[in-house]
């Protein structure tokens, strides 16, 4: 499974064109069927929030379970993909190797 999601570039100040956002993902499992997820700020097991996608599944013996999956607060656009990166992520990868 996979987040994806864009993170703003912060310009040199000297340009005044817009820069594309930057394209990232995580790639993740998780040890059952995914129910739901969502983005936010959730509790850790430590005690203090985070900033990331929870995400509900079912474990292996069908009782509901959450993982918290971190990404930067600046995120926007966060989707989660259960099967493989959309394709304008795979070509950014394509093009940074």
């Amino acid at each position: 499974m996979f987040i994806t999601y864009e993170l703003e570039q912060t310009g040199d100040g000297l340009r005044e064109t817009e820069t594309p956002p930057v394209l990232a993902y995580k790639e993740f499992t998780v040890p059952g069927e995914v129910l739901s997820w969502k983005v936010g700020e959730f509790e850790n097991p430590s005690g203090s929030n985070s900033y990331g996608v929870k995400v509900s599944y079912l474990n292996a013996e069908g009782e509901p379970e959450m993982q918290v999956i971190p990404v930067p607060a600046s995120s926007r656009n966060v989707e989660v993909h259960r099967d493989k990166l959309p394709e304008k992520f795979e070509q950014a990868i394509n093009r940074a190797a």
